[in-house]
């Protein structure tokens, strides 16, 4: 056990301290993912880590449950083709704690079986949703010009710009008139394909 684990009283306070039962043991290193494409949700990424498995000392309700030590998330905005290095300090990990003497896991994520492609789109072809109702919103310019798709050579070739979804959600976003850089959502229709990076546009604002 990495911490004995009992219900204590403290003297003379009364008070009742209990304190988590946590039961060591050796896991295989893991990441998830977010906002994978379709296919990735039952065929990841492979993944290589250093180290490749981590001593853990884990709550014992856990235990046989947890079957891997996931050290992070990895976007999959941030996946290039090819391999993609990763790494997440131990000392934000969660969940779990990592007993071993490291400061760091890495992650390797394995997309070299893919490639890229550049595609632009229009600002016409951009969504703007849940602007306030007394605001009227267009898209006056945006970073649309060599959009990096990636995903295997055969369905990255077929894509058009039609394949493209692009949406400014203006939820929680505070508007003001005039103009103001905001961060716009790309997807694409191929559940084998994803957007790389992060792309902003500039909206013009006026009173509806």
């Amino acid at each position: 056990r990495v911490s004995p684990t009992v219900r204590r009283q403290l003297p003379k306070s009364g008070v009742t301290v209990t304190v988590p039962v946590y039961k060591r043991t050796t896991l295989p290193v893991s990441v998830s993912f977010k906002n994978s494409p379709l296919y990735y949700i039952d065929s990841p990424l492979s993944i290589t880590a250093a180290p490749s498995e981590v001593n853990v000392g884990i709550p014992e309700a856990q235990m046989s449950s947890m079957t891997a030590a996931a050290v992070g998330t990895v976007d999959f905005a941030d996946i290039n083709a090819g391999i993609n290095t990763f790494t997440f300090p131990v000392s934000k990990i969660t969940g779990m704690k990592i007993t071993d003497n490291i400061d760091t896991v890495t992650v390797n994520v394995d997309a070299s079986a893919m490639t890229s492609r550049l595609i632009d789109i229009t600002t016409g072809d951009i969504t703007v949703k849940n602007a306030a109702s007394k605001y009227k919103v267009t898209v006056s310019s945006a970073d649309i010009s060599g959009i990096k798709v990636i995903g295997p050579y055969d369905n990255i070739s077929a894509l058009t710009a039609d394949d493209i979804s692009a949406v400014i959600d203006l939820s929680g976003v505070t508007l003001k008139t005039g103009t103001q850089k905001v961060s716009m959502k790309l997807s694409c229709s191929d559940e084998k394909c994803w957007i790389y990076g992060n792309y902003k546009a500039v909206i013009y604002v006026t009173k509806a």
